[in-house]
């Protein structure tokens, strides 16, 4: 009976595991952090991955026009803010890939070393005077982590500098199919299970 509750408390940890999503993985190009995948974006206790780049370029060429709401990802201050959060949380992170956090110009885009603004788009309006502007979220990483909200700048305007880039998400599409290291640890539990019942099974029969 001890052997069974083993073999029944491993499966339960095989699937635990597997249902936990892994840190991201970053993306680096001659120790240049290019973007990640598998970020993870918790909003209203809701976690969703998505994967982002970090570009120059102004928000009109980045953004489908940067003229609709539906031009953008996130929709609310509220959503993109914890977007620039789990970007510090989960990518700007100093390890052995580089100094994501505490040397900003190890970034794509970012050329200041000392910090960098990353902004995430989420809302589209017009001025008093008709012209367009667009809110962002803005992710300051560096020395002084920070996230803080909005930002008004034109769809036109070029903001690539030293120390401002974009961060271009994307949602990662939903799949409910396991992950193949989940599957295998489970078919082994299973297995062993299945040898358990043999073996007792022979015992009793020997016991006969």
């Amino acid at each position: 009976m001890k052997t069974l509750w083993i073999i029944v408390c491993l499966v339960a940890s095989c699937l635990a595991w597997g249902s936990a999503h892994a840190l991201p993985t970053l993306q680096v190009t001659n120790g240049i952090l290019t973007g990640a995948t598998g970020v993870e974006v918790t909003v209203n206790n809701v976690t969703t991955l998505y994967d982002v780049t970090f570009q120059g370029g102004t928000c009109a060429g980045l953004f489908s026009g940067c003229d609709s709401s539906n031009d953008f990802v996130f929709k609310t201050e509220g959503e993109a803010l914890a977007a620039s959060q789990a970007l510090l949380d989960q990518v700007f992170l100093d390890g052995a890939f580089g100094a994501f956090d505490s040397a900003p110009d190890t970034t794509a885009g970012c050329s200041d070393f000392v910090l960098c603004m990353v902004l995430t788009p989420y809302d589209f309006g017009l001025t008093v005077g008709g012209l367009a502007d667009v809110g962002f979220a803005q992710n300051l990483f560096g020395p002084l982590d920070d996230v803080s909200g909005l930002l008004i700048v034109s769809p036109s305007d070029d903001l690539t500098s030293e120390s401002f880039i974009y961060a271009v998400w994307s949602r990662v599409p939903t799949n409910n199919v396991p992950e193949a290291p989940s599957l295998a640890l489970v078919g082994a539990g299973m297995m062993a299970y299945a040898v358990f019942r043999r073996r007792s099974s022979s015992q009793r029969n020997r016991a006969r």
